[in-house]
């Protein structure tokens, strides 16, 4: 049974267990690179944070930070031309204190670099 199969059948029990799991639904997407399953995703997700009463101010900027930084760097990936280096990206990476998956994020720069 893959990752996406078991995401499936989890009941959250509170949004923020939701979130969690959907952080890394679109890492997994990412990662196969099934991009219009990210693009939707990524989009509820926004919906999601925004509009859901149980998320607090600080936790809705904790989300939109990563949601934000993740859509760059699916710009970045498929982007022919860049809009910006993944070295500059890398260093925005590095300076973010509390990016969820940050070392995620770093790893996938790293390999935009060996295929430069």
């Amino acid at each position: 049974m893959s990752s996406l199969e078991l995401f499936s059948k989890v009941q959250p029990y509170h949004s923020l267990v939701k979130l969690n799991i959907d952080l890394y639904r679109l890492v997994i997407f990412y990662n196969l690179k099934h991009f219009e399953s990210v693009t939707s995703l990524s989009d509820s997700f926004v919906r999601f944070v925004k509009y859901h009463k149980e998320i607090n101010t600080d936790q809705k900027r904790f989300y939109i930070d990563f949601i934000d930084h993740f859509k760059k760097l699916l710009k970045l990936n498929l982007d022919d031309n860049r809009y910006q280096e993944p070295g500059l990206f890398k260093i925005e990476t590095q300076s973010k204190i509390n990016l969820p998956l940050k070392t995620w994020f770093l790893e996938k720069l790293d390999e935009m670099d060996l295929t430069k």
